[in-house]
């Protein structure tokens, strides 16, 4: 086992074609702001600080 059961799912890029790029930005923008930030222990929170 190379990685020893550590995973780095953090990736810095996401390559997109050029005829679908603004539509996949304004997808994107949607998730983004429709996550949940905040309390790791409240139920709707998605993603603690």
């Amino acid at each position: 086992m190379v990685n020893h059961g550590q995973c780095c799912v953090a990736g810095t890029r996401i390559f997109v074609e050029a005829p679908i790029y603004e539509k996949m930005v304004h997808k994107l923008k949607e998730l983004a702001e429709a996550r949940k930030v905040g309390d790791p222990f409240a139920p709707d929170t998605v993603q603690g600080p």
